[in-house]
């Protein structure tokens, strides 16, 4: 029988479309869509014409025609080309980055061409939002052979961060190839995230490429304006192309942009063809080609009323248009409601002859948006009125259209479109494009200051680029989260930076600038950027020693609480003592507050010792680190109810703390006691905000399992681990990296729970997914993780042993043995685990001695006796020379040892010996026992008498 490919079935209902993929993963959302979508890339032919694009020319302007070859960007290209197939770590990402129009897109399609064709296998991915499904309805990702895989993610600083972080967990990063992801994206502001939590989960090698403007550089910039006009001029069939000539001054800042010298070369050759005055700079290039748009839209309107089956107007086709620019691509339903919103009667006809213009990509949505989006940009922005534009009147529609479009009532969340509107307008309101655009902006979030958050961050980044007066800002700031928000924290750092440097130079107060300070890098920590939080939190931190120095009752507790913020980033880049002293130095200000003051801040202190005995335990100084969590404890209980109930994450969070230390000390009773109310607290927290509380609920689950297996509670802490990896695989999946070792561990001790009670099965399931997680994690960091990958493959062969899985054990142990050799560790074991075996030997012994018994031990008296000639070792320690033994009593022996035949290999299996050694893939116990030299000099002896 053929070997059949893995199966895949994917259920639609009646007319709905089913996508799916082979040799990936797929995330969906709860409403079933796809969080992202996978396609094969496929390299798109330029020798075709694009359909119907000569009645509207920008349609030719869009990368994805390919209609104008690659030109202008080899030396780029040629930096990608190297960064391919550079030596060093299995993954590497490369964040490649620049404005809009500047030739993005038409690279990174270059390099994934020539790439496929030299054997590579290139994976594109979209976001699930307004994606469009490949046109087949599911994806082949297998590599089939290919040296290495390339996955190329278009608008990646468009996701949120959370959705790209599910990508990031996707099975396709983890092939044994070498993996390239390539981001593009217009800036790099969420680099450092997306870079953090690649180094975390693959180790990677991470870089970004900002492509430069074509500046000073008049031969490559006429260059690339010949290439786009001969390619132009093939579409519209002019024989001569050189008639049409390139603009005199090139050398214009303007068209330093790849799209600039396409949208000059199209209009150029377009405007030859039809006699028509070209424009004078590259502003009038947009205007030109939205005249081209109306030119459409009107024959289309006449020939309707000539017969063609088409009724809008062209005034109204340009509200859709300017709409669909806004919403971009729609589910039908969905598009038919936003045309009802903005008041447009006969909304299927209207959407109908849309389509006409703008064909979807897809049959199931509508409001296709005109391409490229910067030219959708120009578009939103020529009908919004306060631009110079003479020839352009503004749309006496457009200020009501755009508010319908926005608008909500007051109960209801922002539509879905809106992250999109809002990032249009943000961009096209850019200081060096379309200022004007910022007043309407501004307009907006001064009527609902959401309408920012509802953008995303991406939005609120380019917030911080765009004149929209520190009034507005600051309305948009009250609507922040006051806590981490992973999809948000890039953008309000970047917002709070324009905050805190406009409001630093309109103060000269010591204590506003220091309290600015502290915000801007308690903001900065959030989004990851630890080295700007830093120097950031240390001049909060020098403005308040001034003010305490100068007042020294005045400012004492906020300098305490930024040393604590200070102390938390010296330890998140490494800096130990450090983040100690300044924890420390908080504690002592907290505690030299007058007694009033002192309780008013009971919380804070509360929360430095936590700080301060998270540090000392690095050092495994126990006793100061109980001592500091009991009073944290102390001062957390002491809260009022009803500050109690607002800080109770703390609470739990200190309890946690202080089970440690009592676990690190052997008193498991008072561990299960604190974990117990940390897992209560954490429960309830988690109920109302699982994405923030739930990653502290599955640790200390964990961690009360561990403790209740100590006690010889096993079967009660089964379920808290089953209930701790499934939490922390959600999270896993939302961020990958940041729990891939919980998991691993929490995996680790669950497996082992199982085998002990008795359910091997499922425990060599999960030993077998243990060592998939500690076999990536290892990859990534082997000095850190090589030594746990060689106890769960040590484990997965006991696991696989107990269910009778001989040859995948032996496998296995042999792995597992070369493991513990790999990482240099003594006798193939590692330090901890040396330790405790080397206690538990001389508890063993002081046993054996105490009740006057052998000293034996499984490992001393299997592993040296099967490979014994001579000697018989019997129960009670006594050796019997072979040769001098009964025959019946050597037959005995042989009998007791084959009848033992499982467990005497399992036991070998626990060891960290080679046994079993030379096992042949059809070998039972018996028959690998039979061949010891043991069993040989029994058989002989007995053959004897």
């Amino acid at each position: 029988m053929a070997e059949c490919g893995p199966e895949q079935i994917v259920l639609a209902e009646s007319g709905g479309y089913a996508y799916g993929v082979v040799g990936a993963d797929m995330h969906v959302f709860e409403h079933g869509g796809p969080v992202y979508l996978l396609h094969e890339h496929r390299v798109t032919s330029i020798d075709g014409r694009v359909e119907g694009s000569l009645p509207r020319p920008s349609r030719m302007l869009d990368a994805r025609s390919r209609v104008v070859a690659f030109t202008g960007r080899e030396e780029e290209l040629t930096e990608l080309f190297a960064w391919r197939d550079a030596d060093g770590p299995r993954v590497s990402a490369l964040w490649l980055y620049g404005p809009g129009g500047q030739g993005k897109t038409r690279l990174a399609a270059e390099f994934a061409d020539r790439s496929l064709a030299d054997g590579w296998k290139v994976v594109t991915v979209s976001h699930g939002s307004g994606a469009v499904p490949p046109e087949h309805g599911s994806q082949d990702l297998r590599l089939h052979g290919a040296p290495g895989l390339i996955l190329l993610v278009d608008y990646a600083d468009r996701w949120p961060l959370s959705h790209l972080n599910w990508f990031l967990n996707n099975s396709l990063l983890r092939e044994p190839v070498p993996t390239r992801l390539l981001l593009v994206a217009r800036s790099n502001t969420m680099w450092s995230s997306v870079r953090h939590n690649l180094e975390r989960a693959f180790q990677a090698e991470t870089s970004a490429l900002g492509l430069r403007a074509l500046e000073g550089h008049r031969s490559r910039r006429l260059r690339m304006f010949v290439a786009a006009r001969d390619s132009f001029a093939r579409e519209y069939g002019l024989a001569e192309p050189s008639v049409v000539e390139p603009p005199h001054d090139l050398d214009r800042p303007e068209y330093g942009l790849v799209l600039a010298l396409h949208m000059a070369a199209l209009v150029a050759v377009d405007a030859h063809v039809h006699g028509a005055r070209l424009p004078e700079d590259t502003v009038g290039l947009s205007s030109y080609l939205l005249d081209r748009e109306r030119d459409h839209w009107t024959r289309l309107y006449e020939n309707g009323i000539s017969g063609l089956d088409f009724t809008t107007p062209p005034g109204t086709m340009h509200r859709v248009v300017f709409t669909a620019a806004l919403t971009g691509a729609l589910p039908t339903r969905a598009g038919t409601a936003v045309l009802r919103r903005i008041e447009l009667s006969d909304t299927h006809r209207t959407l109908a002859d849309h389509r006409v213009c703008y064909p979807s990509l897809n049959a199931r949505t509508v409001l296709e948006p005109p391409y490229p989006d910067r030219f959708a940009e120009d578009l939103l922005a020529i009908a919004l009125p306060g631009h110079a534009l003479t020839d352009q009147p503004a749309a006496l529609w457009a200020e009501d259209t755009l508010d319908l479009v926005t608008g909500v009532a007051d109960d209801e969340p922002p539509p879905p479109h809106t992250a999109r509107t809002m990032t249009f307008l943000v961009a096209a309101a850019a200081r060096d494009r379309w200022p004007h655009v910022a007043e309407h902006v501004e307009d907006l979030l001064r009527e609902d200051p959401g309408l920012a958050i509802a953008g995303g961050g991406d939005c609120l980044a380019g917030l911080a680029e765009i004149d929209v007066s520190l009034e507005v800002l600051e309305a948009v700031e009250t609507r922040l989260p006051d806590h981490r928000r992973i999809d948000l924290d890039v953008g309000i750092a970047e917002l709070g930076k324009r905050l805190a440097r406009e409001r630093l130079s309109r103060t000269d107060d010591s204590g506003k600038r220091a309290s600015e300070h502290r915000l801007l890098g308690q903001r900065l920590a959030r989004a990851g950027r630890h080295e700007e939080a830093l120097v950031v939190m240390e001049r909060s931190v020098d403005l308040y020693w001034a003010l305490v120095a100068r007042a020294p009752g005045g400012h004492a507790p906020d300098l305490a609480g930024c040393l604590t913020l200070l102390g938390r980033e010296h330890v998140e880049l490494g800096h130990w003592d450090e983040g100690l002293r300044c924890s420390e130095e908080a504690v002592r200000l907290y505690r030299e507050l007058p007694e009033e003051e002192r309780q008013a801040h009971a919380f804070d202190l509360a929360r430095a010792l936590g700080q301060v005995a998270d540090l000392v335990v690095v050092d495994r100084r126990w006793a100061e680190a109980l001592t500091a969590w009991e009073e944290a404890v102390r001062l957390l209980r002491g809260l009022p109810d009803q500050q109690l109930s607002t800080t109770s994450a703390e609470l739990a969070r200190t309890l946690a703390g202080q089970a440690g230390v009592h676990e690190a000390l052997g008193r498991w009773v008072d561990a299960t006691t604190a974990l117990d109310e940390a897992a209560v607290i954490y429960a309830d927290l988690a109920e109302r905000e699982p994405g923030v509380h739930e990653p502290e609920l599955a640790i200390v689950l964990n961690s009360r399992a561990s403790v209740l297996v100590r006690l010889r509670r096993a079967r009660e802490g089964l379920p808290l681990f089953e209930e701790a990896a499934r939490m922390t695989r959600s999270l896993e999946e939302t961020n990958p990296g940041a729990f891939s070792a919980d998991l691993a561990a929490v995996l680790s001790n669950m497996s082992t729970v199982l085998h002990n009670t008795g359910e091997c099965a499922r425990a060599a399931e999960v030993a077998a997914e243990t060592v998939d997680r500690y076999r990536t994690l290892a990859a990534a960091r082997p000095a850190q993780y090589q030594s746990a990958l060689a106890d769960s493959l040590a484990h997965h062969a006991r696991c696989l042993a107990h269910g009778r899985r001989w040859w995948e054990a032996v496998q296995v142990k042999r792995e597992a043995r070369q493991r513990f050799w790999d990482a240099g560790m003594e006798g193939g074991i590692s330090p901890a685990k040396m330790m405790s075996e080397k206690a538990a030997e001389q508890v063993r012994k002081a046993d054996a001695l105490r009740l006057q018994r052998p000293t034996w031990s499984f490992d001393d008296h299997w592993v040296n006796l099967l490979n014994q000639e001579e000697v018989w070792r019997d129960r009670y320690d006594r050796a019997h020379r072979i040769e001098e033994m009964e025959p019946s009593y050597c037959s005995n022996v042989i009998g007791f040892v084959m009848s033992q035949a499982d467990g005497v290999v399992e036991t070998l299996m626990m060891t960290n010996s080679d046994e079993p050694t030379d096992w042949h893939q059809t070998d039972t116990p018996e028959k690998w026992l039979a061949r010891r030299p043991l069993l040989w000099a029994l058989a002989r002896r007995a053959r004897q008498g």
